[in-house]
Parts: C-alpha cells; structure tokens; sequence
C-alpha cells in the first residue's frame, strides 16, 4: 500500500472539462441543468461505489464485520 501513487488526472475530470467547455460556449442551451444533474448523480453513484469496495476489502483483509465488534468466520 505504500508503493501506491495517486493519479495525476482522475478520468472523470475529462467529461466535466466537456460539460464546462459546452456549457461556457452556450452549446448545451436549455439541457444544461439536466445534464449537469445527471452527472452529479452519476459521481456520486461512483463515489459510494468505491467507498463500499474499500469497505468490503477492508473488512476481508481485518476478517471483521464493517458495522461490527464480531470477527468475520469463512
């Protein structure tokens, strides 16, 4: 884990450059708050999604229950 590096750029950088880039050159008209809702949904979907994968790893590498005192049998 400590030999891990971040990422320079996130990959959901490149569709918010977009959305921004569209939006200031008035390209996405009256779709803009629709689009931009959309995409506010769609990073938090990714967002919870990576938080419970760490959860689940980190509760298999600790062999606990994530909301629980009690070891975790296999």
């Amino acid at each position: 884990m400590t030999n891990t590096r971040s990422e320079v750029l996130h990959w959901l950088l490149i569709p918010l450059a977009v959305m921004v880039c569209t939006s200031t050159s008035g390209l996405q008209g009256r779709f803009e708050e629709p689009i931009l809702a959309g995409f506010t949904i769609f990073v938090t979907a990714v967002h919870v999604h990576y938080g419970v994968c760490v959860g689940k790893q980190l509760s298999q590498h600790f062999n606990i229950y994530i909301f629980s005192l009690k070891k975790y049998t296999k």
